[in-house]
């Protein structure tokens, strides 16, 4: 499955900030502003499961008794003394130990037939922390992982959950001697509030304490932002898996950067919105658009702007959202290449000054919006993080002048910056302006992420 997902970038045209909360996110009115500046997101999502092929089965009987010896037989010849290379906890060595539990499982069919694929299931695994032993054990053994993966058999999916067993001397092998688990694993479109790996219970000390379900790689076009679990977007793919209840996937993101980064555009934001609609989208809307929401304040205070874009009041840390009317802008955005800051510069910044003016005119601007009047908006706009940021950043005050010098109505930093946006009317020609800075020519428009 796949989706392409287009993320816009945001202005805002006002930013008040009225006080830093005690959770240390700052209390705000905002109108946030989505613009045709865009990131796209390539999101491909396949079931990471093992197929237990019918070739495979071949030497396997159909009558309980053969398929019993064989699998036997085949544990002692193709994997018994043998060893794999894990890429997370190094060598695994197979024991005569595991050979007991094969006979033991003599009358489950299933755990029979997936021994020929036991070493590529072990390897693919996702594998738990390790734990120790409930009660003293006297056989050397003192601590259990679990690897956890999805198999194929016979077109339908199941998950398959193995032993690992280290002794004291730190030698890591498979023991099935400690019991197997095969769980059916349910489609996508019935798995909501379906049981989860940490709470199927496995007997004895075998208790499973949520080892990772899914794979989430992230690649992309800019060596400026990071392709790891500290990406927003690797961030919003977790979150919405482990809401969904969703296991056994492997999920692609390939994100193609347009928007400045560090740029008070909030790219980042929109890409992670972008994230949680588009695996909506290829689950077949399994979570509620409040649900999405939810997800989506739990990362940031513009990621919920993001989903639904056009023009937005924001309240309360900019969760809370109240759709107005889009103006049709033209916008210019000037970025300094060589310049960034973080959201949390701006407003540390902003709480260390002494004298902080309020902003008037909310509901004015507002009326501006939605009538169209673009002299009266430009006149309105407004950001406080303008009066910490400014009188340390000389080039972006050097931005505006340039804009207003261009002939644009009025320019503003946007969010906590380096951006600056301008209002214009029909044509502004920048050819002038300095080679270090990213220009681009914006219109607003009416929407969030979407494909």
């Amino acid at each position: 499955m796949q989706i392409r997902v287009q993320t816009p970038a945001k202005i805002n045209l006002v930013l008040e900030i009225l006080k830093k909360r005690e959770d240390g996110f700052h209390e705000i009115q905002s109108i946030m502003q989505a613009v045709s500046l865009y990131d796209y997101l390539t999101i491909d999502v396949e079931e990471v499961a093992i197929d237990l092929a019918s070739k495979e089965l071949d030497d396997f009987c159909n009558d309980l008794k053969s398929l019993r010896k064989s699998a036997i037989n085949y544990y002692k010849k193709n994997i018994q003394g043998q060893s794999i290379e894990h890429p997370e906890i190094g060598e695994i060595q197979f024991s005569n130990k595991g050979i007991k539990k094969v006979i033991n499982s003599s009358a489950d069919e299933t755990k029979l037939k997936f021994l020929p694929k036991l070493k590529e299931i072990i390897e693919k695994g996702a594998i738990s922390e390790l734990q120790q032993p409930i009660k003293n054990r006297n056989d050397g053994i003192i601590g259990f992982r679990y690897i956890k993966t999805t198999i194929n058999l016979n077109g339908k999916n199941k998950t398959v959950i193995v032993n690992i067993a280290q002794n004291a001397f730190g030698h890591i092998f498979y023991n099935l001697n400690y019991d197997t688990k095969i769980v059916d694993v349910l489609p996508a479109s019935t798995r909501a509030g379906s049981p989860t790996i940490s709470n199927y219970i496995i007997p004895d000390e075998n208790k499973i304490l949520n080892p990772i379900q899914n794979i989430i790689e992230l690649s992309g076009n800019s060596d400026q932002i990071p392709y790891d679990k500290t990406n927003l977007v690797y961030k919003a793919a977790e979150l919405f898996l482990q809401k969904a209840n969703l296991n056994g996937f492997k999920i692609k993101i390939y994100i193609e950067k347009n928007i400045p980064i560090a740029a008070g555009l909030a790219g980042g934001s929109s890409n992670a919105a972008g994230t949680l609609w588009g695996l909506n989208q290829l689950f077949n809307n399994i979570l509620t658009s409040s649900e999405i929401h939810s997800l989506a304040s739990q990362m940031g205070s513009d990621i919920n702007f993001c989903l639904e874009g056009g023009t937005q009041v924001t309240t309360s840390r900019g969760e809370i959202l109240s759709g107005i009317s889009t103006p049709n802008l033209n916008i210019v955005i000037i970025k300094p290449k060589n310049l960034f800051i973080s959201a949390k510069e701006a407003y540390t910044k902003y709480d260390e000054l002494s004298q902080k003016t309020k902003i008037k005119g909310l509901e004015e601007i507002k009326s501006a919006i939605c009538e169209n009047n673009s002299d009266k908006i430009a006149l309105l706009l407004n950001n406080h993080l303008e009066e910490s940021i400014l009188p340390n950043y000389p080039e972006i005050q050097e931005i505006k002048g340039y804009l207003i010098q261009k002939g644009c109505k009025n320019a503003l930093m946007s969010g906590s910056g380096p951006s600056v946006f301008g209002i214009y009317e029909d044509e502004i020609d920048l050819s002038d302006a300095k080679p270090d800075w990213e220009c681009f020519k914006v219109k607003t428009i009416d929407a969030g992420v979407t494909h």
